[in-house]
């Protein structure tokens, strides 16, 4: 019985700590991408496709806003900010 609940402890703590580490990997995806849509955001916005620009600067803002929720980064609040100011800065 001790022996089973030491095995059930382990394996929870286990369990917890891959979940941990799923989250955070999946925010570092999300922000890699992010960052990808705001360089598309950029070129678009050099090139005149504003369209183009405001859509990719919408995913990307949307994409941090998944990995706060999620995870509450801090990078991903920065980034988020940063984003903002752009689009706004951009007129987007």
């Amino acid at each position: 019985m001790i022996v089973n609940d030491m095995v059930s402890k382990n394996i929870n703590i286990a369990e917890s700590k891959l979940e941990e580490i799923i989250q955070e990997e999946t925010a570092n995806v999300l922000i890699k991408k992010a960052i990808e849509a705001k360089k598309n955001a950029d070129r678009s916005f050099e090139e005149g496709y504003y369209d183009a620009a405001r859509i990719y600067i919408n995913s990307a803002i949307n994409l941090l806003q998944k990995t706060i929720k999620t995870s509450g980064s801090q990078e991903a609040k920065k980034l988020l900010l940063q984003f903002k100011i752009f689009k706004n800065d951009h007129r987007l």
